[in-house]
């Protein structure tokens, strides 16, 4: 549930406030580099965020094989136009209730269609959205923007 080392003393009174609202649905781990594991190990990343701009999160789960359950927002608006979405979706400001079923949903799909999304997020993430393809984004960008100034 995150990393408090830059601000060891905020742990304690979020981790008493999310085991009082969630009891022992809760687990905190330790801050790890192996991403790539963690997202391995879950059954589904859920984004609630209904203005995420590039997304890291969603983008590192796809590419992991995680089961993303997100709002179509920021990268994701680009990958679907471009590759139509290989994730459940529910609108930016939706209900809880249709948080629930967006999970329900991809928790329910069947192995077949868990690993033909999984197929498909590596594939369009590797060939588009890795950090190389960010910087090479990034350096378009400012050259764009400054010109014969570089």
């Amino acid at each position: 549930m995150g990393d408090f080392t830059p601000n060891p003393e905020a742990a304690g009174p979020f981790q008493e406030a999310a085991r009082a609202a969630l009891g022992d649905r809760v687990r905190f781990f330790p801050a790890t580099e192996a991403v790539g594991d963690v997202y391995r190990a879950l059954d589904v990343h859920f984004s609630a965020s209904p203005a995420e701009g590039f997304g890291l999160a969603n983008v590192e789960a796809l590419y992991c094989g995680c089961a993303l359950v997100a709002a179509r927002t920021g990268i994701l608006v680009d990958i679907a136009g471009s590759h139509r979405a290989f994730w459940e979706e529910f609108n930016p400001c939706a209900e809880p209730e249709a948080h629930a079923n967006a999970i329900r949903l991809c928790a329910e799909a069947g192995p077949e269609m868990s690993e033909e999304r999984a197929r498909k997020a590596r594939e369009v993430i590797a060939a588009n959205y890795l950090a190389r393809h960010q910087a090479a984004r990034w350096e378009a960008y400012l050259a764009d923007r400054l010109g014969p100034a570089l």
